[in-house]
């Protein structure tokens, strides 16, 4: 899951608190089409709450609440536990000159080390699954707009068959009408 308030400021490129067609067209093309670099900085610029340029203990705690719920057998006070367990652990993989600070520097060759960090202080990102079903439903040849960062394989075959289908149902239904 998504957290749409963390998207929004990133998206809101101008600080208006407003996100115009042009700001949304450019935040969804990142999120959807951006290379490896565009994505380490949108995902940097997200966490980055307070827009210092420095990602702070602070800033992932507030990214992380929320993540975790009860349930499992673990209690309100086991689930704090957890969150702060996660951003120490966050803190030595990201912080790579431990000066107790992630600065964008230590942020992208965290990432590129492992790119499994790239949202280790909070989802921020669509699945690639999301991203094919939005494609698909604004174009019919979207595994062509489909970054090299999500392998799309497993859903492509499923909607090719969906498109297959839409095609020959309107083809139909054109028949019908001539």
């Amino acid at each position: 899951m998504v957290n749409i308030s963390f998207d929004f400021r990133a998206f809101d490129q101008n600080g208006d608190a407003m996100v115009d067609a042009s700001e949304f067209i450019k935040g969804l093309s990142v999120m959807i089409r951006g290379d490896a670099e565009e994505i380490i900085e949108f995902c940097y610029f997200v966490y980055d709450m307070n827009g210092d340029h420095s990602l702070g203990r602070e800033e992932l705690e507030q990214c992380l609440k929320g993540c975790f719920f009860p349930g499992y057998g673990l209690d309100v006070d086991e689930l704090e536990d957890a969150e702060r367990d996660i951003v120490d652990i966050a803190m030595k993989k990201l912080d790579i000159n431990r000066d107790g600070v992630i600065t964008f520097d230590d942020f992208r060759t965290a990432v590129r080390r492992d790119p499994l960090l790239i949202q280790a202080c909070g989802p921020c990102l669509v699945s690639p699954k999301s991203i094919s079903r939005f494609l698909f439903t604004v174009t019919w040849d979207y595994r062509a707009y489909t970054s090299e960062l999500f392998d799309t394989t497993d859903t492509s075959r499923k909607s090719k068959s969906r498109a297959s289908r839409l095609s020959s149902n309107h083809s139909s239904h054109s028949d019908k009408l001539n």
